[in-house]
């Protein structure tokens, strides 16, 4: 009885074993004289595979001749031993294959009216080479089926038979049953009025890959064969599955301390580290054993094992066992030398699992990402509104916000949105810009609003340069992204404290605009529009135009207390003097004016008075108006001033119907119309005004 070790090793090398028991289906035909025909059949499959039987037209000699025509048919030993040759070269191993997964997979199937067969192959060099064969005997239940049920019982049954090596393959069906390729074809839907049986073959058939093609009967004689040489047992279902062995390829025996004891004995340099321990060490070794001396005071020896501290010392020859042993799970690199560390070691150990892991395609496919780049920031405007970065955040409630940032100022805009098509989102860019003017440079991402045509042809139309981020990079426009996080912050604190949405974040974008930025120093507000936005804190702070307009206000209030004089047409009055020596002349109100200022007319001349310039005068002699023309103030003349106060002077009119020439006051805050020093160029030979008359005279 061989050993299992030694089974092993007969068996290295090798992928996929499986276990064929053919002698039921072959050595336990029945053979007598009347079956003849059906040893017909067997001699059909015997011609199937002639490339594999050396020798079989002479073994098969004595059964052909038992085919023609009139011979008297004899079954004797010569005959039988024949026909046992027969069944031996059938089932010698240049006949039979074993499974190979690489390999294409062939299903021949077929039925007869009492048995159904088949027969697993691979095709080699274009060569049918079998696999394994198959074959039960009808039930009387399925006797009764029709030709096309019968035929695809065959299939059926098959598939349950060789479900070890079909399932997750490609493989090919071949049936001498034609109507079987519309039926179960898979790519053909079952009729709805089709048999439940054939509706449920239907749906097993689907769980696999595979493709069904026709082959004449002529040509189907392995299947065929099958069917007409049933083995006598019926299908069971408990009997549908094979006993089939799989050893996985290249498994890894484990590393012992066995196996390095005796590994450790024959190599060369690990025995004379193994004696150099056990005695003492020379002082000159060579370079290979460097390593191990240099750690001369930590080496031991355990049970015929070196080991350097508590890790044991592996010989080069199953260092890659055991490198393939620590890589067993990809643990990756960190943790495979971790795990080295705890267990093992050999000289540049380290160097060998960084070789390992990077050599693995699992764990460079698994790898995380690199490191990330140096922030590489993008270049500082020279002005406001020189490049813009945009983004939209959401959906949040339903809701989109179109985010808009100026690079320089970092002033923000956000815009809420229904939709985000391309047509809506250039509605909510021209507002904007409408306010703000166009930039030179826009910043976006990849969506796909941005990069529409219409977007594009938005930008330039308007000479706007549209830059887009790389995919899945959101840090590249990052600018639009730090508003988008305080939005969402926003949002989130509406939600937590139940206050209006629109509310809030109007409210955080108002604190946003106004506080000094981390990157610029000042407010956004103030980069952009050159002032701070006011807000409620600007109340705390003191302010001297308040202060004045406060102590205005107190003005204003004390004098409304005051009794206003007031003037009619015709009241005599007393008007203040700027020019002469006497402070106060007589006069007439002439027009009032308003409430604070009057026309007021005066020997010679007519002042415009305020209230406050005019007290009211009570003459006990009537001042004689018997000047015969009103003389204009003398620096007033040849000017545009002038010119003014005579359409003044004619607008009121005077008693003696003539032109009158009036001094008129031309600014409420002034005093004066006159000044002593224009009073000299009034005897001028440009003098456009007539002197009085009655210049003699003394005015009252």
């Amino acid at each position: 009885m061989p050993k299992i070790e030694d089974m092993h090793s007969a068996l290295r090398d090798c992928q996929v074993f499986s276990v064929l028991d053919l002698k039921q289906a072959y050595h336990q035909i029945p053979i007598s004289t009347e079956s003849i025909p059906k040893d017909a059949t067997a001699l059909g499959l015997m011609m199937l595979y002639p490339r594999f039987m050396p020798h079989h037209s002479t073994v098969l000699v004595l059964l052909n001749n038992l085919l023609k025509k009139n011979v008297p048919r004899k079954w004797t030993k010569s005959e039988d031993a024949a026909f046992t040759a027969a069944k031996n070269l059938l089932l010698n191993s240049r006949t039979l294959v074993h499974y190979n997964e690489s390999l294409p997979l062939v299903l021949s199937c077929d039925v007869s009216s009492y048995g159904a067969g088949a027969v697993l192959s691979h095709v080699i060099n274009g060569k049918h080479q079998p696999i394994a064969f198959a074959s039960c005997t009808l039930t009387e239940a399925q006797r009764n089926y029709s030709q096309l049920e019968k035929e695809a019982f065959s299939i059926i049954f098959r598939l349950k038979r060789f479900h070890q090596y079909l399932c997750g393959n490609s493989f090919t069906i071949l049936t001498d049953h034609r109507p079987l390729l519309t039926l179960l074809g898979p790519h053909c839907s079952v009729p709805a009025h089709t048999a439940s049986r054939l509706q449920r073959w239907a749906l097993i058939l689907a769980s696999y890959h595979y493709k069904i093609e026709y082959r004449s009967t002529t040509t189907h004689a392995d299947a065929d064969s099958m069917s007409r040489l049933p083995l006598p047992q019926t299908w069971c279902p408990k009997s549908e599955n094979v006993e089939c062995y799989f050893f996985e390829a290249g498994v890894v025996t484990n590393v012992t301390a066995e196996m390095i004891k005796k590994k450790t004995q024959v190599d060369p340099v690990l025995s004379l580290v193994y004696r150099y321990i056990q005695s003492s060490w020379p002082s000159v070794v060579d370079a290979d054993m460097i390593p191990y001396k240099n750690r001369s005071d930590q080496l031991t020896i355990h049970q015929g094992c070196i080991l350097w501290g508590a890790r044991v010392v592996v010989p080069p020859s199953l260092r890659s066992e055991m490198l393939t042993e620590l890589h067993d799970t990809h643990p990756g690199m960190t943790r495979m030398k971790g795990l080295a560390m705890s267990y093992v070691w050999w000289p540049k150990i380290d160097s060998d699992i960084e070789q390992t892991v990077s050599t693995c395609p699992v764990c460079q496919k698994m790898r995380s990402e690199p490191a990330k780049a140096p922030v590489h920031p993008w270049t500082f405007p020279s002005q406001p509104w020189s490049r813009i970065h945009i983004d939209f955040a959401g959906p949040i409630a339903g809701k989109m916000y179109l985010v808009v940032v100026d690079a320089y100022s970092k002033f923000p805009e956000v815009v809420k949105m229904t939709t985000t098509t391309a047509t809506t989102t250039i509605n909510a860019l021209r507002d904007i810009f409408s306010r703000h003017g166009l930039p030179e440079i826009l910043v976006s991402n990849n969506g796909p609003q941005f990069i529409a045509g219409e977007f594009q042809q938005f930008c330039r139309n308007n000479g706007i340069m549209h830059r887009t981020s790389a995919a899945y990079k959101p840090s590249t426009n990052g600018q639009a992204e730090r508003v988008v996080q305080i939005l969402k912050s926003a949002i989130e604190q509406a939600r937590i404290t139940k206050q209006d949405v629109n509310v809030v974040i109007a409210k955080s974008l108002l604190v946003y605009r106004n506080a000094p930025h981390s990157t610029t120093g000042a407010a956004p507000s103030v980069l952009l529009m050159g002032r701070r936005l006011r807000t409620r804190l600007d109340l705390v702070f003191p302010s001297v135009q308040e202060h004045v307009k406060q102590k205005q206000y107190k003005v204003l209030e004390r004098s409304a207390n005051l009794n206003v004089r007031s003037f009619v047409e015709g009241e005599n009055v007393l008007a203040r003097n700027y020019q002469g020596k006497e402070k106060w002349i007589p006069g007439v109100v002439t027009k009032v004016l308003g409430s604070r200022h009057y026309m007021v007319r005066v020997p010679g001349y007519l002042w415009k008075r305020h209230v406050d310039q005019l007290v009211k005068y009570n003459p006990q002699i009537e001042p004689e108006n018997d000047w015969d023309e009103v003389e204009i103030s003398p620096e007033k003349s040849g000017t545009p001033e002038a010119e003014q106060l005579s359409e003044n002077s004619n607008r009121y009119g005077n008693t003696s119907g003539t032109s009158s020439n009036d001094s008129v006051e031309k600014n409420d805050n002034q005093n004066s119309v006159t000044d002593n020093s224009s009073a000299k160029n009034t005897g001028s030979a440009e003098r456009r005004y007539p002197l009085r008359a009655n210049r003699g005279r003394t005015d009252h």
